[in-house]
């Protein structure tokens, strides 16, 4: 020990290099590919998951097509009891984060509503309760065992209550554990279907309805494929098809296994898993060939002392195992260091990835990615350098073998530059992209705004009490009422310009009030919705629509919903909105007048900038004095916008702390590289300056070799990059341009800041006296 010490004092500086590249690079790698793995394993620990489908709905019309996860109507229902190969089916809705009122307190919760068959096709654990009994009552919830614990100290609260929204009492039914880590459903209170219909949000009907999601369980044995040719007849049974064709409409269904719903659901996911993979892969060669530089850097300084104990006798074996010690004691402390890295990121991988590594470290899959990549990273921190050491004494150093080794010395090095050229492409245009979404003209502002959902009776029925008197609050400046807000897509329908006529187009829907397009700052064309007309047969449409139904002029004219004989007259034209994110395409909108309160009804206020805050307070204190024991979510149009991006910020955090990574690693091997470079060249250095060479001149020409490297090196890894950033744009329906220009910059950057690095580095070598060197060479 006291041996290996006194080694690692000798050369400290590398040594500590080693060992904080191999530490960073083993708990980040690890990290990023186990983030991967995880969303790529998604769902996959149910006993019966290759049973378990999840139904998507196809559509087609003369202006929109696609696939979606949301169903409007009853279909796992009828399917389980119209088709023999279907074993169950069932049907859940996603409520989000819900507040629940616990004395003073209030906890929000993820909460879906699912019916009494949802645990007998999700075969997740129960610590409590009945899985077929759990949710048939209306007013009965499950929730998970971590819940349990923050909002009653304990898990054995079957039979307790649950104080969901105004009068709404929940009874516990049931406790489970908690969903893994790589399950879609990560619900927190798990509601029943019946609770929906008593709240009277349960609108699903073959002639349309709300979004559900729909699952099917088949019976061991069936096939899918055979299941799917069965979906045309199944689906005329409740709707005329041919109707439907003939007016350019057409609707299917697919199924899709439960392991690969999730990246039909979300296209998205595919694309972000492979860049975690390539963004680990890379982090992964940086780090190796940055190890493998330093340990020969570490061999060639332990150079005398290896010759020296085999003029002594020492065998191959001796000295391997002499080069084994070392490089396993700067190993173990290098494992130390990555359990300290992984616990300080633990909580940036939590809040963005929603995976708790805490509880990671004893999972299979951890445990075999660890083991893989520490096998990895130790072959180059002793197999490489130990085989070549060990060659170069058997050989003498033969000039063959050195002009070979001075060929590839600088190659892993020169490969590091273009791995972090990579990875400064990705920071730089995951952050450009944001900005960009930060900056996207949406169609309206959502600075300042905040709105409150009215989801039940004692809200919705005194809509325009509570628009009056929030009106009314010092910094509020306006506020609005409407079915739903652009922040989510928006549910459609169809629209022709003559009545009875079958050239139908579906357009998004969204009923608003009189105030509600200067409340979100849009600009209307036209009357619009007069505060003093009472004609609720009019609407105001986007530019898209215009467009889409050849209108030049659309004031006035009329539209006929569902190609029925009523005609909407046309009041007002506004700029496109997106009601979503940037992922998908603006909409045409049509925007009919708010009909009147129900369990949709949406209050929306703008505030003054800087009474935010005071005005918030206030609202909440009305709402209260208005409704006692009515408990509200204020929700900030900026935050939600935000959430919706999560996985979007979730990949800036994660690529700007390993690009910073990858940085530091650069430069420390570049110091190194550079630093032992000079140092076996001081007596030709000095030479050069004898006869006039200059400081850069002589940089610039004792690192041509690397310099040529890194720019192939440059140009190799340029067209990766170029499709690693396509594929991440592609996720986006509008996002910044990708242009050879920015790579171009990037790349001078990257020269710029390579030899600044190894300039500095050198800087004492190139200064110093030439005689001083050459009295002593």
């Amino acid at each position: 020990m006291f041996t290996i010490l006194r080694r690692i004092r000798r050369q400290l500086s590398t040594t500590l290099f080693k060992i904080a590249s191999l530490g960073i690079g083993l708990s980040s790698s690890v990290i990023l590919f186990y983030i991967a793995f995880n969303q790529l394993n998604t769902d996959r620990f149910y006993s019966d998951k290759e049973s378990i489908y999840q139904i998507f709905s196809q559509f087609k019309s003369p202006n929109f097509s696609g696939i979606a996860s949301a169903l409007y109507q009853p279909v796992a229902s009828c399917m389980m009891n119209d088709l023999a190969q279907v074993q169950l089916g069932t049907t859940i809705r996603n409520d989000w984060d819900v507040p629940y009122l616990f004395g003073e307190e209030i906890l929000e919760a993820r909460t879906i509503y699912a019916d009494s068959l949802f645990f007998r096709v999700f075969d997740i654990p129960f610590r409590m309760g009945d899985p077929g009994e759990a949710l048939t009552p209306v007013n009965s919830a499950v929730i998970s065992a971590s819940f349990a614990k923050k909002a009653f100290s304990r898990t054995d609260v079957v039979g307790e209550t649950l104080h969901m929204r105004g009068d709404r009492y929940l009874n516990i039914t049931g406790v489970i554990a908690d969903w893994p880590q790589n399950s879609r459903f990560d619900a927190e209170v798990i509601v029943s279907f019946l609770t929906l219909r008593d709240e009277n949000r349960l609108y699903m009907g073959w002639n349309g309805g709300d979004s559900f999601q729909g699952y099917l369980k088949l019976y061991p044995g069936s096939e899918s494929i055979l299941l799917e040719k069965s979906f045309p007849g199944f689906l005329a049974k409740y709707v005329d098809i041919q109707g439907m064709n003939s007016r350019g409409f057409f609707l299917d269904y697919k199924i899709i296994p439960l392991t690969k719903a999730s990246f039909v659901a979300n296209p998205q996911l595919k694309s972000i898993i492979l860049l975690l993979f390539l963004l680990g892969t890379l982090l992964l060669g940086l780090v190796f060939f940055n190890t493998v530089m330093l340990s020969i850097s570490q061999h060639q300084k332990m150079k005398n002392e290896l010759h020296i104990r085999r003029i002594f006798g020492f065998s191959h074996l001796r000295l391997y195992k002499l080069m084994f010690q070392d490089a396993l004691f700067q190993f173990f402390l290098s494992l130390i260091l990555s359990a300290i890295v992984a616990w300080y990121i633990a909580p940036l991988v939590l809040s963005n990835f929603n995976i708790n590594l805490k509880t990671a470290f004893a999972t299979p899959l951890f445990l075999i990615l660890l083991a893989g990549v520490t096998a990895i990273l130790f072959i180059a921190s002793f197999f490489i350098p130990a085989q070549r050491s060990l060659r170069k004494i058997k050989h003498r150093e033969s000039e063959e073998l050195s002009v070979k080794g001075s060929f590839v010395a600088d190659l892993p090095l020169a490969l590091q530059v273009g791995i972090s050229f990579s990875l400064l492409v990705f920071f730089w245009y995951i952050f450009q992209q944001l900005a960009y979404i930060q900056e996207f003209d949406k169609g309206y502002v959502s600075d300042n705004l905040v709105y409150i959902e009215l989801n039940n009776e004692a809200l919705f029925s005194r809509d325009q009490l509570l628009k009056n008197e929030l009106e009314q609050i010092r910094g509020v400046e306006s506020v609005c009422l409407s079915d739903d807000v652009p922040l989510y897509g928006l549910s459609g329908n169809s629209f022709s310009t003559e009545p009875g006529s079958k050239n139908l187009k579906i357009f998004r829907n969204l009923y608003a009030d009189e105030d509600f397009f200067n409340t979100l700052r849009m600009e209307v064309t036209g009357p619009g919705f007069s505060r003093t007309s009472t004609d609720k047969n009019s609407v105001i449409i986007t530019e898209l629509v215009a467009k889409e139904l050849g209108f030049e002029d659309p004031l006035y004219k009329s539209l006929y919903p569902n190609g029925g004989s009523q005609p909407f007259t046309i009041m007002g034209i506004v700029p496109d909105l997106l009601s979503g994110t940037l992922h998908s395409e603006k909409d045409g909108i049509v925007f009919n007048r708010y009909s009147g309160p129900d369990v949709y009804s949406t209050l929306t206020v703008r505030i003054e900038e800087r009474k935010m805050i005071e005005a918030v307070k206030e609202i909440r204190t009305k709402i209260n004095q208005l409704i006692p024991d009515e408990h509200i979510q204020i929700k900030y149009y900026d935050m939600v916008l935000k959430e919706s991006y999560q996985l979007d910020y979730a990949l800036k955090m994660t690529i700007s702390f390993f690009a910073i990574i990858a940085s530091i690693l650069t430069i420390a091997g570049l110091v190194g590289f550079s630093v032992s470079s000079m140092q076996k060249r001081t007596k030709e250095i000095s030479i050069r300056k004898v006869v006039g060479a200059g400081e850069w001149s002589l940089v610039l020409l004792l690192n041509r070799s690397f310099l040529i490297k890194s720019v192939i090196s440059l140009v190799i890894f340029s067209p990766l990059s170029w499709w690693m950033i396509s594929a991440m744009m592609n996720n986006y329906a509008y996002h910044v341009p990708v242009r050879p220009v920015t790579f171009i910059a990037l790349s001078l950057l990257i020269i710029a800041v390579v030899l600044s690095t190894i300039y500095l580095a050198v800087r004492n070598t190139v200064k110093r006296n030439p005689v001083e060197t050459l009295r002593y060479e």
